[in-house]
């Protein structure tokens, strides 16, 4: 893996943003405040719905009537992971051959194995985002200083990554280049695993009818903020990753029982050693 940060910007090219949620309105923002004098356009289900973008772009589209774009674009895709390929297809034949087209999914393999016909499509993912949803909660520092993951393959001309490394460069992101399938193994443990940890503490203590009595702290709501993401968002991608997702399930709940056996064993030298294991590796981080 190849980690670089830059803040160089790419030559002057038109964008096109798919989706203005939060991911793709903060994109938005984050673009004007780069390329000021640069063409932005977005494509929305219902344009109607989302008045404030004719303040951050050039023009708002619905996104079966995306038109033809006759000058250099880089395109990003910020849907849930199973419109993506529908939607590059789509923006395949309305782009140049020296556009770019990427996406912002948190699984890769099955989004860039879906569209290997499609030479101009590489797949990214910024790791940026915030538990609330919607253009009204968009942000444009939420890049900065994050890690966007750059999944090309082969086949990929070095010149087209160059690129797309310093798109996302240029709003503040580090990059890094990774296989598809490494990456869908990482954010499994880094991303979904704790998604799905938080969801179902928050599922256990409505099922206990828990009264905290506002006894809790910042470890409490640190742990519990990722919880009150948007199932909307979240169910495509654990059911895209699944296959990884289950078997790092597998894993934890191996772990939990080891813990489990070790209080009620009494065992506080087993305890310390998990704990000693957890701070080794998180210190590398």
């Amino acid at each position: 893996m190849n980690k670089k940060k830059s803040f160089k910007r790419v030559q002057m090219e038109s964008f096109f943003i798919a989706g203005a949620g939060l991911m793709g309105g903060s994109l938005i923002k984050a673009l004007r405040k780069a390329y000021p004098q640069s063409i932005i356009r977005a494509g929305v289900r219902k344009p109607d719905q989302y008045p404030e973008l004719k303040n951050w772009t050039d023009g708002v589209f619905a996104l079966d009537q995306i038109p033809l774009i006759k000058e250099k674009t880089i395109a990003v895709i910020n849907t849930p992971v199973y419109t993506i390929p529908d939607l590059a297809e789509i923006l395949a034949g309305k782009l140049t051959q020296d556009s770019i087209i990427t996406d912002v999914g948190s699984t890769k393999q099955g989004i860039t194995e879906a569209l290997k016909g499609i030479k101009n499509f590489i797949g990214s993912h910024p790791m940026a985002g915030k538990e609330k949803a919607g253009f009204e909660h968009s942000d444009p520092s939420i890049f900065i200083d994050k890690t966007a993951a750059i999944c090309p393959y082969d086949f990929h001309q070095e010149e087209m990554i160059l690129r797309l490394e310093k798109f996302w460069q240029s709003i503040g992101m580090k990059t890094i280049r990774i296989a598809p399938s490494e990456h869908d193994w990482v954010t499994a443990y880094s991303s979904h695993l704790p998604h799905a940890l938080s969801f179902i503490f928050g599922a256990l203590g409505k099922n206990e009818k828990m009264d905290l009595k506002g006894i809790y702290g910042n470890s409490f709501l640190e742990f519990s903020r990722i919880g009150k993401s948007e199932e909307e968002i979240w169910i495509p991608i654990f059911q895209s990753n699944k296959k990884n997702l289950v078997v790092l399930i597998e894993k934890f709940i191996k772990f939990l029982y080891r813990f489990q056996e070790t209080l009620e064993n009494n065992q506080p030298e087993e305890i310390k050693k998990l704990i000693e294991d957890s701070k080794e590796f998180l210190k590398t981080i």
